[in-house]
């Protein structure tokens, strides 16, 4: 992205001492320093680079061969990682992979957007007279550093920024837009470059339009307000001059073209992913708020950084451009609470006006005490001093609260795309390129194989995203966060796929696994196999497909209950694991047992399920009976054969244990990576 700064001002640099280089520099590398050791790669940047894979090798702009499915929401971006692969296949340019390259743009357009937030604090702070006197200068300057460092010391910034993303390219597009048609404002003259980049923005994410859209209100709202207050006469062509219609034909020509691309190509105006997640009801609603709400907590001092914003709003005495930045921010939290807000962690689509808001707090604090120590020069710059001192000390502090989120969140996401990778690796490992592998976390695991997709939340999926089919009693029973509640189980037992996946193991997690979890057909053709990773050094599940593996018996009304139970089970046991606490063992036997009276056809899962607990909570003998009983009922209940075997080793049973060979080997071929070589 290029920039040309005289543009933005001819009279002079926005950067216009060397004390505001000097600050500049040193909050980028802060925010250097917080950042980089955060470095990785979140699971949905990997959709993105398959579609550009598949684009440079002439597969089209597809995620699986053959399948014409837009299943990306970022098409610039997918375009900026193809161009990245092209020259370094023309070129040679080095053996940056795909990967590192998505992190260092997503990093660099971090620090664009830092760097653009200080010149929009710079453009609203223009004086209007240009005679401040030393003090308004220094006061100025702090001023427009005081939302920088906010914005740098803030933990979306920080973790989006590394995340090999297109969240700051949007971010930084999105300032600049604004820094753009204030600037045209001033000049009164068509915005040319200004409707540039917000098409380029819209290409980058479909949200841009939206973007572009409350710019656009605002410039009418305030053509209307100003013949309103002339008493001038209101007509359409006066409020759509022609400045205003040569900018928005210059914006919206290429996304007429770009939405026909898609009708032609694809089959559809937007997104698939619209249609596989965008849902308006209460639910989301109340989803939504409480998103607004975490965000303000978090970010916005518990929303208190509101309040000098409200009062000087209601006093009638923000600037225009400021009110601008109010409109926009509060147009754009009502339309993310409205959607329901995210499901990727740390408060990624408030980010684009985070610091609107920062600009907006720190200016209205500032307004405030000059308003209210008029007659006291010397006091107002001594509490301005002391309220910058403050916020640069609530940046630093606040970091210091959140961090741990964001911790939790990013090693979460990296063991994610580690586990993933690794399932991808073992399936390289079977030879088996034509495999069908259907699973909800997509992203690395795609990236790492050339197997056929079957994406089961539907967002690269078109048959699921139109054509959901939810099971009764799942929606209302189930303790699952998972926003993309599209799904369709019928029809991925239909495509027969070789192997499913659930990242969470052999328990189910989203909406679309729960109702796979019980459907008939995977009941009958799908077995647990487990294979052993030295990464990990833990063993993996795999449901995999094998004609009436089991018998079939008939399927209760009260699955959900089932599941809610199977599933805090599950949970409980991790937690006991994870936290060597065995005062929990009860409560996962209790929740088995519930599942059992639920869904008695589940009862080798319950009863594996109390097996492992046992085992874990050093009852070893307690846990033979209980995997027995699991085998009995299903005897390709790999996870219970593999248990009993290593109860048998721990109780000096190795005949028993060794009788037990032919049967793991015979549904879990990779268990023991020693017999798998030499067999091999």
């Amino acid at each position: 992205m290029m920039m040309n700064f005289k543009s933005i001002n001819k009279s002079r640099l926005p950067l216009s001492s060397l004390s505001g280089y000097f600050f500049l520099i040193l909050i980028i590398f802060l925010f250097l320093r917080n950042a980089i050791p955060y470095k990785f790669i979140q699971d949905d940047a990997y959709t993105s680079m398959r579609y550009a894979e598949n684009f440079v090798n002439g597969a089209g702009l597809v995620f699986n061969h053959g399948e014409k499915v837009e299943g990306y929401t970022n098409f610039l971006w997918v375009i900026l990682l193809s161009g990245y692969r092209i020259l370094q296949n023309v070129f040679s340019i080095g053996n940056v992979s795909l990967e590192n390259a998505a992190s260092f743009l997503s990093l660099f357009f971090a620090i664009v957007s830092l760097i653009l937030t200080y010149i929009l604090a710079e453009v609203i702070n223009k004086s209007e007279t240009g005679k401040d006197s030393p003090l308004d200068k220094f006061l100025k300057m702090i001023k427009q550093l005081l939302p920088l460092l906010l914005l740098a010391y803030s933990t979306p910034l920080i973790y989006w920024g590394v995340s090999g993303m297109e969240t700051t390219l949007f971010l930084s597009l999105v300032i600049l837009s604004a820094i753009l048609f204030l600037k045209k404002r001033d000049r009164h003259r068509p915005g040319y470059l200004f409707a540039f980049v917000c098409m380029l923005n819209s290409f980058v994410r479909p949200e841009g339009a939206i973007i572009y859209a409350l710019y656009l209100t605002w410039e009418l709202g305030s053509e209307y307000y100003l013949l309103r207050k002339g008493k001038e006469k209101i007509s359409l062509p006066r409020l759509l001059n022609k400045k205003i219609i040569a900018e928005t034909s210059l914006f919206i020509l290429p996304l007429i073209l770009y939405t026909l691309f898609r009708l032609s190509y694809y089959g559809y105006p937007l997104p698939n992913t619209f249609y596989a997640k965008t849902e308006f009801s209460f639910r989301f609603l109340e989803r939504g708020i409480a998103y607004a709400s975490a965000f303000a907590k978090d970010f916005l001092f518990y929303g208190l950084f509101l309040l000098p914003v409200v009062t000087m709003s209601a006093r009638k005495t923000m600037t225009d451009k400021n009110l601008f930045l109010l409109f926009v921010s509060l147009s754009w939290s009502g339309m993310i609470i409205i959607l329901g807000g995210d499901v990727l962690p740390l408060h990624r689509f408030f980010l684009p006006v985070l610091p609107f808001f920062y600009i907006l707090t720190v200016e209205s604090i500032f307004q405030a005490i000059n308003i209210y120590t008029e007659k006291n020069v010397k006091l107002s710059g001594m509490l301005q001093l002391i309220m910058a001192g403050l916020l640069i000390f609530y940046a630093i502090a606040n970091y210091g609260r959140v961090q741990g989120e964001m911790d939790e969140m990013r090693g979460f996401e990296a063991g994610l795309v580690k586990k993933m990778k690794i399932y991808s690796k073992w399936l390289n490992s079977k030879g088996d390129k034509k495999a069908a592998v259907a699973l909800s976390t997509i992203g690395a695991f795609s990236y790492s194989t050339n197997a056929d997709i079957i994406d089961i939340v539907g967002l690269t999926d078109k048959f699921i995203s139109h054509n959901p089919k939810e099971i009764k009693g799942i929606d209302e029973e189930l303790p699952v966060i998972w926003k993309e509640r599209h799904y369709n189980s019928d029809y991925v037992m239909d495509r027969k796929p070789d192997y499913i996946i659930f990242p969470a193991g052999a328990k189910p997690s989203a909406f679309a696994e729960c109702a796979l979890f019980i459907h008939p057909e995977f009941r009958k053709n799908y077995y647990t196999q487990i294979f052993y990773s030295d990464e990990l050094r833990q063993m993996l599940p795999v449901f995999t497909r094998k004609e009436n593996v089991r018998k079939l018996n008939e399927m209760e009304n009260n699955a959900g209950s089932f599941l809610r139970h199977y599933i805090n089970a599950g949970n409980l046991f991790l937690k006991m694991t994870e936290k060597k606490d065995t005062t929990l063992l009860m409560q996962v036997v209790f929740e088995c047992r519930e599942a059992e009276k639920s869904s008695p056809q589940f009862i080798s899962e319950s009863e594996t399920l109390i097996g492992m607990a046992l085992f874990h909570a050093g009852r070893k003998n307690d846990a033979e009976e209980y995997f027995r009983r699991a085998i009995e009922s299903d005897e390709s209940n790999s996870m219970a054969l593999y248990y009993l075997f290593r109860t048998y080793i721990s109780s000096g049973k190795n005949e028993k244990a060794i009788s037990l060979m032919p049967a793991i080997m015979k549904y879990s071929p990779d268990i023991f990576p020693s017999l798998s070589a030499k067999e091999k």
